[in-house]
């Protein structure tokens, strides 16, 4: 099938102006855009989905440049229900009433649009374009949003190709970590969208045979493959602020732990080992990056009751990149503790700050870290603390066999994925 064109969903991310790892992943593909299309040699054109159609990035952010306001309100928004109200109930309570206001905001808006006369800058998609989706698709601004669907439609009756990046189906192989309103939310989401799609992409060998496994309970084939993220070092500008506080630690020996906090990512089993090591005279300190998310009343309450909190446990929840990269530069270790993962871009990036990484035995690790990092078995408090006993004994970086890609490479790999799925969805 000859492709003529490819635009770039990105809604989502430019919008709401998000930072967490999908963002990450989105906002640096999105950069690449031109690279995409030298590779590919086809035209692309990154889009945002307006109450009446798709818009350029560029006409998006010169008409609407992200909202800095709506993105602060949102943050302490988030920061009163998970931090000072602590609360899981007030936490779901707040989500059921934002897909509601959502939900009663694009009816209107669908309404409304029927009426209204589209602006000259609307991109239509027709015969042969491909819409390349790589955000967040269980999100409001699409699954609350009837007039995406029939756009989406209505192009693929025109004979255009819709692809879709799944990133991981966490909510669906494993709801127990999750927040019971937005498993049901993805996994309706999930199930709607696939619907559309030509063919997927995924980011793990690991994820796709999740992902292949699903379809076929729901009696669905698709074409689907997977390519790697990238990392590359943080290009901080001086205008990023690193804060006297995680400075101060630059005096310290610690280890580090990156991301989301929330059930499935280990940081109950961290704690446990770090506290029973320090109660045995452990000098060596542990620092975690990471937004508080849902289910983790508990793990949250013992991170600031802890007698070790502020003297040998940190925990910082609003890091930039450049208070990420000086921890990445100034840790003596990674943990990765984590249950479940789709992928994990804190293991490549501590790869490619050369930093040494001890991390669950799961098989996204296996396949991404290879032998670099020392294993302890997942959700085992003692096999961490030995793994962490290990590594003092000798903290040299081992040859893993797996080079961690640039975003550049990433992205090149991706391209030679599309190619062949192309050809599959023709």
């Amino acid at each position: 099938m000859n492709v003529k064109r490819i635009l770039i969903d990105c809604s989502d991310t430019y919008i709401y102006n998000l930072q967490t790892g999908i963002q990450r992943v989105v906002r640096n593909i999105v950069e690449r855009k031109d690279l995409i299309e030298r590779i590919l040699g086809i035209p692309v054109l990154a889009v945002v989905l307006t109450n009446l159609g798709y818009i350029s990035l560029d006409d998006f952010l010169q008409s609407k440049p992200p909202n800095k306001n709506k993105k602060s309100i949102k943050s302490k928004l988030q920061y009163f229900f998970t931090v000072k109200l602590n609360n899981d109930f007030a936490y779901s309570s707040a989500k059921f009433f934002w897909y509601t206001y959502k939900k009663i905001y694009y009816i209107l808006s669908n309404w409304v649009n029927t009426f209204a006369k589209k602006p000259k800058n609307i991109i239509t998609l027709s015969n042969n374009d491909l819409l390349l989706f790589i955000d967040a698709f269980w999100q409001p601004l699409y699954s609350e949003n009837k007039f995406f669907f029939k756009m989406i439609s209505n192009a693929k009756a025109q004979n255009a190709i819709f692809a879709i990046l799944i990133y991981d189906i966490i909510p669906i192989t494993n709801p127990e970590f999750l927040d019971n309103l937005f498993v049901n939310k993805f996994r309706a989401s999930f199930k709607q969208i696939i619907g559309y799609s030509n063919f997927i992409l995924v980011t793990s060998q690991s994820e796709k045979n999740n992902i292949e496994y699903f379809l076929e309970s729901l009696k669905l084939k698709k074409p689907i493959d997977y390519f790697y993220l990238g990392c590359d070092l943080s290009k901080q500008t001086e205008s990023e602020y690193i804060r006297e506080s995680i400075k101060q630690l630059k005096t310290k020996t610690y280890f580090l732990m990156v991301g989301t906090i929330e059930p499935r990512k280990g940081y109950d089993v961290a704690l446990e080992a770090f506290e029973r090591l320090w109660q045995n005279g452990f000098e060596k300190d542990l620092v975690i990056v990471g937004k508080i998310g849902w289910g983790v009343k508990k793990t949250v309450n013992r991170f600031l009751n802890s007698k070790y909190y502020n003297k040998k446990l940190f925990m910082f929840n609003n890091a930039n990149d450049a208070e990420l990269e000086f921890l990445y530069n100034n840790t003596q270790a990674l943990i990765f503790a984590s249950k479940r993962e789709g992928f994990g871009l804190p293991l490549v990036e501590a790869m490619q700050y050369k930093k040494p990484i001890i991390a669950s035995d799961i098989d996204i690790f296996r396949e991404i870290g290879k032998d670099y990092p020392i294993y302890f078995k997942c959700n085992d408090p003692q096999d961490l603390i030995n793994a962490i006993l290990k590594f003092q004994g000798g903290n040299e970086v081992k040859d893993s066999g797996f080079k961690p890609l640039t975003w550049d490479e990433s992205v090149k790999m991706m391209c030679d994925r599309i190619k062949e799925l192309i050809k599959d969805a023709g």
